[in-house]
């Protein structure tokens, strides 16, 4: 009896051990979401993509500030206040980005409704959700693009 059921052991052993293995596997290199992965992502982002050197009082004629972005964080124990200034490369993308502030205004709020607080915090975190927005927002833009945008007030408050 045991001759007859040893290979079917056998068998089960491996195969658990596969599926273990492939898990393992599987959760180690794509499903891991981390902060820390998200901030290698966004160095290879911006390392690639430089902005090119404006004068300042040009740089000022181009950038369009957005002031007081209030909303809740994915944590709802969470509130954050934000004031962004945008940069962006050319006269008519600013006239086109002025008269996108409301949509411009509920994709940030959109983002920051899927960011947890602590994917936030240092730098790293700020340079992710400036990255993400970003994106999204230069495919909002027909007329040219943002190169640059810098938080200039940000309160994270647990309500």
């Amino acid at each position: 009896m045991f001759k007859k059921m040893l290979p079917w052991i056998i068998m089960i052993l491996v195969v658990i051990t596969l599926i273990t293995g492939a898990a393992f596997v599987l959760w180690y290199f794509v499903i891991d979401d981390s902060p820390a992965g998200a901030g290698n992502q966004i160095e290879q982002t911006l390392e690639g993509e430089e902005a090119p050197q404006i004068p300042a009082d040009k740089r000022m004629e181009l950038t369009v500030p957005l002031d007081n972005v209030v909303t809740n964080l994915a944590d709802l124990d969470y509130v954050i206040k934000l004031s962004f200034a945008f940069q962006l490369d050319n006269e008519k993308a600013k006239q086109e980005f002025e008269l996108l502030e409301p949509s411009v205004k509920a994709t940030a709020i959109r983002i920051l409704r899927d960011t947890m607080p602590e994917e936030i915090q240092g730098s790293q975190g700020q340079d992710a959700l400036v990255t993400k927005m970003m994106n999204q927002l230069n495919a909002l833009l027909l007329e040219g693009k943002v190169l640059q945008i810098e938080i200039t007030d940000i309160i994270v408050q647990q309500s």
